[in-house]
């Protein structure tokens, strides 16, 4: 029996002496129509070898249990020892067995990103598997190119046509049943780049209650990614800048900054993330944004709308914090509050406009006295103020773009900026501005990690 349209069955066979309740006879010398590949139809025999595999025995209560499945999956209860690790290192997996395989089986598994990129851990187990135990551990490694993130964990059985205890590849070997997702795995490989703040994966609070106008407060969960510890300068935007031109790049926008050590400001959310791209290339690292949904063309020219089917989520490359991801940096584990030091400020604590709010304490509508200038660019060296879990000026000198969450057609920017009141630099304020547009109060940092 099989499922319509269905032309080939695994059949495994079971063998009880105790009129059924359990299984337990060896059923390891079975010949004619077993393991998988059978052909549906009748006239279908197997021969079961009892001499070899149940000699000198004898029991009137012997019965028979012949499976034959037509794609499901043949293992079930798959866990892995530990929840995470880092690329390359090894991985302990624990499963239990639905239908026995009297053939030299291998256990193959993958880590799944979420745009389907398969990184394949490196395991092999042959041998014929028995049904209903739930004692199989096989040991492995990741696969060392995994970028840093959360995956889905995915596995099945294969027959080792070969007999050499390696998988050639998914399409090469039999699978039996259909493979099976077995829970989330987390590539962490423990030290954040340089310049980075690791910000570990799991759910967060962000939103929040407390002066409307604001998305409320809301679980959100996120792979480990690591953020940017400090506002992109204008040293670092015209370093990318200028290989980028060289390699086919191009830009809108020049950027500019007020000096050295300062934030590069008036970019696009377009010129911004070919400048990811840019430095994930000039870097020799897989870029996230692409022209076409296929990820083959990388986005390097043009003002391109690029949707999250652009995005490659494996990519180990520059790119821009998500909305999630920013606030959740922004918050340094502190939820609920207004700021990322707590409920109220002053220019003590950021660079931004003061103006008569309850949780604003300095003085009424004056542009922060150390970098009022005179000039109307008052923002701020990067760095000035002081450091939340690593992470610097998440609040006020200029705000930054976020990814490709879509608002409406425009973009979210967080943060507010030299020129924002107090109400703009609240960790759950969000704004908004066409993709195109560039301005003296708007910046960028990166992040980097599978989405």
């Amino acid at each position: 029996m099989a499922a319509p349209g269905v032309t080939t069955v695994a059949i495994s066979l079971e063998i009880s002496s105790d009129g059924g309740a359990t299984f337990s006879v060896p059923a390891t010398t079975v010949t004619g129509h077993i393991g998988a590949g059978v052909p549906v139809g009748t006239g279908r025999v197997l021969v079961w070898n009892a001499g070899v595999d149940w000699g000198n025995q004898f029991s009137t209560q012997v019965r028979f249990r012949i499976t034959a499945n037509d794609g499901g999956p043949v293992i079930t209860n798959i866990t892995s020892a530990a929840p995470s690790g880092a690329a390359g290192s090894p991985i302990q997996l624990t499963f239990t067995v639905l239908a026995s395989v009297n053939q030299n089986v291998l256990l193959g598994a993958s880590l799944i990103a979420g745009n389907g990129t398969k990184y394949p851990i490196g395991i092999g187990f042959p041998r014929s598997l028995t049904v209903g135990s739930a004692n199989y551990t096989i040991n492995g490694n990741t696969a060392a190119n995994t970028p840093d993130g959360t995956y889905q964990l995915r596995g099945g059985l294969w027959v080792d046509d070969n007999n050499n205890g390696t998988i050639e590849s998914e399409n090469g070997d039999t699978l039996i049943g259909s493979a099976v997702n077995f829970g989330t795995y987390t590539v962490d490989s423990g030290t954040a780049p340089a310049g980075f703040v690791q910000i570990p994966g799991g759910a967060y609070s962000i939103g929040d209650n407390l002066d409307g106008g604001d998305p409320p407060v809301q679980t959100v969960t996120v792979s480990a990614f690591y953020l940017q510890s400090k506002e992109t300068t204008i040293d670092e935007w015209n370093t990318v800048k200028t290989w980028a031109l060289a390699n086919g790049y191009t830009f809108t926008n020049a950027g500019t900054g007020k000096a050295a050590g300062y934030p590069v400001h008036s970019v696009s959310w377009f010129d911004v993330v070919k400048w990811c791209n840019a430095r994930s290339e000039k870097e020799g690292l897989v870029p996230c944004y692409y022209t076409d949904i296929a990820q083959t063309v990388v986005y390097k020219t043009g003002d391109v709308d690029i949707t999250n089917a652009m995005v490659k989520s494996s990519a180990n490359g520059y790119r821009l914090p998500t909305d999630a991801e920013w606030e959740i940096g922004a918050r340094g584990g502190l939820s609920g509050k207004r700021f990322p030091w707590g409920d109220t400020i002053n220019q003590t604590l950021a660079n931004y406009y003061s103006t008569p709010v309850s949780y604003n304490t300095s003085p009424n509508f004056q542009y922060h006295p150390t970098y009022n200038d005179g000039t109307n660019l008052y923002t701020s060296p990067v760095a000035s103020f002081a450091v939340n879990g690593g992470l610097y000026d998440m609040a006020g000198n200029v705000m930054e773009w976020c990814g490709v969450y879509i608002f409406g057609y425009e973009k979210i920017v967080r943060g507010g900026s030299w020129a924002s009141s107090a109400v703009a630099l609240r960790c759950a304020h969000r704004g908004s501005r066409p993709p195109a547009l560039f301005g003296s109060d708007t910046g960028f940092r990166t992040a980097r990690g599978a989405l």
